[in-house]
């Protein structure tokens, strides 16, 4: 009875643990077979200007199968979009714990190179990294990769330079304060935001403004930043 207890026991405990390795094994078919298409969509692009745009078959134009022949043990399909956003949709079956849920790459080109954000519907505990990250986390991650500190606040909500001495870059003005222009342009961006939703004075506005654009012109992620802020609550001010 002991043994019988025993394994009763190491069932109710591995079973869940099991399906929760399953659930994420099924996931990462989706995000494997979508992401196999990646390289065929970006050569399209950088050949053309432009990803697939009421063509009758994305996928005959950029050169891949069809899309009910794209399939895995979980995946029904995997569809290239046709109306020139470039989105790659694999869709999960009734084999899978995720039935009639989605799995999509939104690609952006930016400066010669295509970049793909991952978005889905399945749960989040069962989804791969990097994807399904809100605007808000996508928009951090590419801070954080690129050396932008946070920025302490001040009582009144204004953002805090760094101190003295605390950046890396030796041409980015008097202090030592930033570690990148991107890094200075983020932060009058911020004091931007700030003026304008305390309604400070035009010419205090317009000084943000001007400084951030002169940083942001010796920087090539502004454009990456500007996507990705425009898709959180609080849009770029150009």
């Amino acid at each position: 009875m002991i043994v019988v207890a025993i394994i009763g026991i190491l069932v109710a405990v591995g079973m869940p643990q099991y399906q929760n390795y399953v659930a994420r094994s099924q996931a990462a078919e989706g995000f494997s077979l979508a992401g196999g298409l990646k390289t065929a969509l970006a050569e399209y692009h950088d050949t053309h200007g432009v990803f697939p745009d009421s063509t009758t078959d994305a996928h005959t134009a950029i050169g891949i199968e069809p899309a009910g022949n794209i399939i895995g043990k979980y995946i029904t399909g995997v569809v290239v979009s046709d109306d020139g956003s470039g989105t790659i949709t694999a869709t999960f079956g009734p084999a899978s714990q995720h039935d009639g849920k989605f799995l999509r790459l939104t690609p952006t080109a930016n400066d010669g190179a295509v970049y793909f954000d991952c978005t889905t519907d399945i749960e989040e505990s069962y989804r791969p990294s990097d994807c399904g990250q809100t605007p808000e986390e996508q928009l951090q991650k590419f801070l954080e990769k690129n050396t932008v500190r946070q920025f302490a606040r001040r009582s009144n909500g204004s953002p805090i330079q760094p101190a003295k001495n605390s950046g890396t870059c030796t041409n980015c003005g008097k202090g030592m304060r930033w570690n990148s222009h991107f890094e200075q342009g983020v932060y009058l961006d911020l004091l931007l935001d700030w003026r304008l939703e305390k309604n400070k004075p035009k010419k205090q506005i317009k000084k943000a403004k001007n400084n951030r654009n002169k940083a942001f012109k010796k920087t090539t992620l502004d454009d990456e930043y500007i996507r990705l802020k425009n898709a959180t609550g609080t849009p770029y001010t150009p």
